[in-house]
């Protein structure tokens, strides 16, 4: 176990703010540095996201809250990171569509090289998300194993496929960020009832969500 792990440690990552490469244990110290600074659970989101579409250049990253309605178990996005982003929020996955929903409703870890090769049908979701789905992972949000709230979802690697190293980095800085969320104290209950969410940089909107916004997409 140790030596896969310092085997899938070994890669190098990009650093675009400085323009170098950095190891897998540096940009977990970098990322900590980040973590360490933010009090609001929205830019703990909003930050884990940027900084993981910046060492994994994937090209779209989402969280995703799961909810109950009267057809049963849903999850739908909190936050998208993606070009078009805007005309994604009203999407809502049921068990069954998507990595995302599996690894909400079944607390795994999800590492797809392939998405060709993999069983779910994503023909209707890659139509949803404007592009055609290759590559994927997707990662439980949860207090512990027992108690998974959402997901956070990468969707496709600029070049080529993502790799195991690109798993293992996510699965540690999602863990980084919910030791953060849950030292916090901060309740999710807050943002589940939320009438508006924002996320502003510079005084510009950067996103909104409106409660209750969501249509369900057919599959």
């Amino acid at each position: 176990i140790r030596e896969t792990a310092s085997q899938l440690k070994s890669r190098l990552f990009n650093d675009y703010t400085a323009e170098k490469r950095l190891t897998h244990d540096q940009c977990m110290a970098r990322f900590q540095e980040k973590l360490n600074e933010i009090t609001s659970l929205p830019r703990l989101f909003s930050t884990t996201l940027d900084e993981i579409l910046l060492v994994t250049e994937a090209q779209a990253a989402i969280i995703w809250f799961k909810d109950q309605d009267d057809r049963g178990p849903f999850i739908y996005p909190l936050i998208i990171k993606s070009p078009g982003a805007e005309d994604l929020y009203q999407l809502k996955l049921r068990p069954g569509q998507g990595i995302a929903a599996q690894s909400v409703f079944e607390g795994l870890p999800l590492y797809i090289k392939d998405s060709r090769q993999y069983r779910l049908p994503v023909g209707s979701l890659n139509q949803a998300m404007g592009l055609t789905i290759s590559s994927e992972i997707a990662v439980p949000l949860g207090i512990d194993e027992a108690e998974v709230f959402g997901a956070l979802e990468l969707l496709n690697k600029r070049e080529g496929v993502f790799s195991l190293e690109d798993f293992a980095l996510v699965n540690e800085m999602t863990l980084a960020m919910l030791e953060v969320f849950k030292k916090s104290g901060q309740s999710l209950d807050n943002y589940r009832d939320f009438s508006l969410l924002q996320i502003r940089k510079g005084g510009k909107r950067i996103f909104a969500v409106e409660k209750n916004g969501f249509k369900e997409i057919s599959f």
